[in-house]
């Protein structure tokens, strides 16, 4: 099995760039070759912005992961607005800058590059330096306008519209058709979904293409929680968790994608061998903590869409080390997990002692809930490095993430590690059920170190779904009893971050009391994996008809929302682009289509019915059509499947297995297979041997 690089190098045009949202950047494996930064003038005021954000935005437009096309339109100051128009192929790339209102403001493009000496040379409107031309259409001559930049600028006229063209050698003509067409052919192949689903697709993957840029300090290709937030920190911050979720994001319209963030956040891992709560491009990161352990999680459900054998052998390695260091660092006598900090972490900095590692804060960030009520007045040992509190979402994922991790190592043929993996899920999946279910209040609580419940609940006490631990009546109590409860959980916004019924749920403030879409998305999995199917769907729908309300109003895909109004907008601690935001889109979408161990699921059932269009799985493209009373399934334009019920189809090519789970005498079909051949289907739970007609088509009715 070829082993295949860390680091995924980025070659080309994109917006590659996170310290300038407007800049289109060519970059070749390790080097920046040319960057062209667009911004606007302001000759009234002698002032040119260059610099934008997301509160900039008016529309936040298609953006293709490759670069090939990409729109976005700004708000300028003082009404002025522009849209921004940019397609690539190669090393050619056409850029359009036009006003959308009225305005005096000047478009200005600046030629950049980086750390290369050199003399640009001009010849009317075309500039050159080496083997690179930049030819602009609509710009004043250089010397007519005075401008603070240190290389070459061109300027279009007042409130004009300014197209430059870039390639090597040529520079290229016919910038409008060839920004015209790369428009053609991007909606073309774009992930869309339509019906309940609403533009769910489209809108999770804008967020998420236009946050993934370069990072050249070595970690290459990522996708950032925020741009916003980089800028803020002025260096590609990647944190823990956020990067695996991002990840599960980007599959949705590129998988390559995803392994490119999975490999970024591994190449930072510290010595020790967990990924940090943060770490900077420069090399600074917290090497005192780490955050939820979701990466086997997110690594194998990309693998199950993708089936990437060699990108998957080369993340395992580091995957397990992460998973090893939790127990040794963060476990209690009893075998569960806590939050931690390590206290004698070897920062360079001793004057931020107490800010960076060592305290009780620290473990807070450690588990990606800063400022949970969860925490409050629980203390901290400096001589474990944990809090005094056993943590029942930390050890729910610890224990997912030792099943995933089992399931990865199968995959991969290593029997050995797939046997002691998956025996240690077992035995913490025991030790969840027999220390922190809480009888008496039928829920999963975390525990004190003196043995005395938490009674404070927020949606970690669902995580244990995850892993499979409850039984049936602690489901039934679990989830009847306090998840759709409209007192804690349940309502028109269901599942904010503490429960309703707890005082600082009226905070409203970061993780006190409002909704954050990596619970949603977690609990929503969790149970589907227990059978509750019904209740998955209700919760993911109202998460995405919130992510959606949000997202048809101002282009926003919020950090966390209201749990009182679904807004994600009524605070100023939520960042209006956050990649994982998206999950809400996600958990909706996976109840249509999903890759699961047991193979492609398909599903109808969405009240109003839902489509996904151009899905890419396991390399193929689908479109599902998932009506309230039928499902139709396309496969690279064929037609594949067809269900004519509401229920499901779940089928595995590999193993010429076909799952049916619909109402007696409903008819179902499914084709690609060779003709003639034996395909197994289980219907009512028993499984049947069918035989493919000439056609390579299997058929059949639910008994």
């Amino acid at each position: 099995m070829d082993s295949l690089p860390v680091v995924s190098p980025a070659v080309g045009w994109n917006t590659w760039s996170f310290e300038r949202l407007t800049a289109l950047s060519y970059v070749d494996g390790d080097r920046l070759e040319l960057e062209l930064r667009v911004s606007i003038l302001d000759e009234i005021e002698r002032e040119r912005t260059s610099t934008f954000g997301w509160g900039d935005v008016v529309d936040l437009g298609p953006h293709a992961y490759d670069g090939s096309y990409l729109r976005l339109e700004l708000n300028a100051g003082f009404e002025a607005r522009f849209e921004l128009e940019a397609a690539s192929e190669g090393d050619r790339l056409a850029l359009r800058v036009t006003p959308t209102r009225t305005s005096a403001r000047r478009v200005v493009v600046e030629m950049v590059r980086p750390g290369r000496c050199g003399s640009w040379e001009r010849e009317g409107d075309t500039w050159r330096l080496g083997d690179w031309r930049v030819a602009c259409e609509g710009a004043l001559p250089p010397h007519t306008l005075y401008l603070r930049a240190p290389g070459p600028c061109a300027a279009g006229g007042r409130g004009e519209r300014l197209v430059v063209a870039a390639s090597r050698d040529e520079a290229p003509g016919g910038a409008d058709a060839f920004i015209d067409a790369a428009r053609e052919r991007y909606a073309g192949r774009c992930v869309r979904s339509g019906g309940a689903l609403g533009e769910a697709a489209e809108a999770i993957t804008r967020a998420a293409a236009w946050n993934t840029v370069y990072d050249v300090s070595g970690r290459g290709i990522c996708t950032t929680a925020s741009r916003d937030w980089c800028r803020d920190w002025q260096s590609v911050v990647l944190f823990g968790w956020d990067t695996y979720f991002h990840g599960l994001v980007a599959a949705v319209e590129d998988p390559a994608v995803a392994w490119a963030n999975f490999a970024a956040s591994l190449a930072g891992a510290t010595p020790s061998g967990f990924v940090p709560n943060w770490s900077l491009g420069s090399g600074v990161a917290t090497v005192d903590r780490s955050q939820p352990p979701v990466g086997a999680f997110a690594v194998w459900k990309t693998w199950l869409r993708d089936l990437d054998d060699g990108r998957l052998a080369t993340l395992y390695p580091g995957l397990l080390r992460w998973h090893r260091w939790w127990m040794g660092a963060r476990g209690t006598p009893e075998g569960l997990l806590a939050w931690g900090s390590d206290a004698d972490a070897a920062y360079a900095f001793p004057e931020l002692k107490q800010a960076m590692y060592g305290a009780q804060i620290c473990c807070c960030y450690e588990s990606g809930m800063d400022n949970s009520p969860m925490f409050d007045g629980v203390p901290y040992d400096p001589v474990t490095g944990r809090m005094a509190q056993a943590d029942v979402g930390l050890t729910s994922l610890y224990a997912l993430d030792a099943e995933c991790l089992a399931a990865i190592a199968g995959a991969l043929g290593r029997g050995e590690d797939a046997a002691s993996l998956g025996a240690e899920a077992d035995a913490v999946r025991e030790r969840i059920n027999a220390l922190l279910w809480c009888e008496e209040e039928g829920i999963y609580l975390n525990r004190r170190a003196d043995g005395r419940w938490s009674r404070r609940r927020s949606p970690t006490s669902f995580y244990p779904l995850l892993c499979g631990a409850p039984d049936a009546r602690q489901l039934a109590r679990l989830v009847d009893g306090h998840l759709l409860n409209p007192a804690e959980f349940w309502g028109e916004y269901p599942l904010p971050s503490i429960a309703r019924s707890d005082p600082a749920y009226r905070d409203n403030d970061y993780w006190r009391g409002r909704i954050w879409a990596p619970m949603v998305y977690l609990v929503a999995a969790g149970l589907r994996r227990c059978g509750r199917r019904e209740t998955a769907r209700a919760l993911a729908g109202a998460g995405l008809r919130m992510m959606l309300a949000n997202w048809r109003e101002g282009r926003a895909i919020y950090e966390n929302y209201s749990a009182e109004t679904g807004s994600g907008g009524d605070v100023p601690n939520a960042d209006p682009l956050y990649v994982w935001g998206g999950l809400l889109g996600l958990a909706a979408l996976e109840e249509v289509v999903d890759a699961t161990p047991e193979g492609l699921r398909f599903c109808a059932g969405l009240v109003g019915g839902a489509s996904v269009e151009r899905l890419p799985l396991r390399g193929a493209s689908y479109d599902v059509h998932a009506h309230d009373d039928r499902l139709e399934v396309w496969r690279d334009g064929t037609l594949y499947a067809r269900l004519g019920s509401v229920g499901a189809l779940v089928v595995d090519r590999d193993a010429n297995r076909v799952g049916v789970e619909a109402r007696a005498g409903a008819e179902w079909a499914v084709g690609g297979w060779a003709p003639g051949g034996t395909v197994w289907v289980g219907a009512g739970g028993v499984p049947k041997a069918w035989t493919a007609d000439a056609d390579g088509w299997v058929r059949g009715r639910v008994p």
